[in-house]
C-alpha cells in the first residue's frame, strides 16, 4: 500500500505596507458613517425679531445695540413696516460701526455646534424712500453686514461675514447669511450682529430675523452597519492569526 505523500502548505505572508482585508473592510464601513446621515434642523430662538418691544427708540428687547446706533422705529420717512408695527434700524449718522447683536439660542439654551454642522440667518433689509435724496450715491449707499462671532461680538473670533448694498427704495429684501461650522465654532457660543460699518449713509431698516440650526446625525442604520461589520471581521481576523 502506497503512503500518501502531502506537499506542505505554503506559508502566506502580508506584504509590507499592505492593509489586512479587516482594516480596510472597517475603513470602508466608516467612511459610509461619515459621508451618509440625515439633517437635524431646529429654529434658533431669536428673541424680538420683530423689533416690536423697546422699551424705547434706543433700547431694544433682546438686543444689544450699539449707544445711540441702533434702535426702532414705527412707520417713519415712508417706509412702513415688512410686518407688525416697528422695524429696526442701524443708524451710522450716530456712531460708527452701527450694529443690534444677541446670543443665539435653542430651546433657551445657548446654541453649540459641531464641525460640519449649518447655520442660516435671514433678515429683511430696507430702504426709506427720503434717505435716497438726502444721501445720494454712492456716498451715501447702504452696507449691511450679517456676521457670525464665536465667544462675544467685536472681541471674539469672526466667523463669517456677508455683505449687502441698497435695499429696495420703499420696499423689503430678503438677505440670506450661511455658515457652516469649523473647529472655531465647535462647542462655543454663537453671536449674530447686523452692522453698519461706515459713515453718514442712509439708514439701514431691519424686520423680521429668523435663523435656522441644521445638525449632522448619522444615520441609525449605519451604525448598526458598523457594529455588526467590527463584529463579523474581528473572528475572521483572530483565526488568519491562529494559522
Amino acid at each position: 500500500m502506497k503512503e500518501a505523500i502531502c506537499s506542505p502548505r505554503p506559508i502566506q505572508t502580508a506584504k509590507a505596507g499592505y492593509p489586512s482585508v479587516f482594516a480596510m473592510a472597517l475603513a470602508v464601513l466608516v467612511g459610509m458613517l461619515i459621508t451618509a446621515g440625515t439633517m437635524s434642523a431646529a429654529i434658533i430662538d431669536i428673541i424680538n425679531p420683530g423689533f416690536e418691544a423697546g422699551p424705547s427708540t434706543y433700547v431694544v428687547s433682546g438686543w444689544t445695540a450699539t449707544s445711540g446706533g441702533g434702535g426702532r422705529a414705527p412707520t417713519t420717512g415712508g417706509l412702513a413696516p415688512h410686518t407688525g408695527t416697528y422695524w429696526g434700524f442701524l443708524d451710522p449718522v450716530s456712531v460708527i460701526p452701527a450694529s443690534l447683536s444677541q446670543i443665539l439660542k435653542v430651546g433657551g439654551s445657548n446654541l453649540h455646534v459641531n464641525a460640519g454642522d449649518q447655520i442660516t440667518v435671514t433678515v429683511y433689509q430696507g430702504l426709506r424712500p427720503d434717505m435716497v435724496t438726502m444721501y445720494p450715491s454712492p456716498a451715501g449707499d447702504q452696507i449691511l453686514n450679517i456676521r457670525l462671532w464665536a465667544d462675544a461680538v467685536g472681541s471674539g473670533t469672526l466667523l463669517t461675514t456677508a455683505t449687502f448694498g441698497n435695499a429696495t427704495v420703499n420696499g423689503w429684501d430678503l438677505r440670506t447669511c450661511s455658515y457652516t461650522a469649523g473647529t472655531a465654532a465647535a462647542g462655543h457660543d454663537l453671536y449674530v450682529e447686523f452692522q453698519d460699518p461706515h459713515g453718514i449713509t442712509r439708514q439701514i431698516a431691519l424686520d423680521d430675523v429668523s435663523a435656522v440650526y441644521t445638525a449632522v446625525v448619522p444615520e441609525p442604520g449605519l451604525l448598526c452597519l458598523l457594529g455588526l461589520g467590527g463584529s463579523l471581521l474581528w473572528p475572521a481576523r483572530r483565526n488568519r492569526k491562529q494559522r
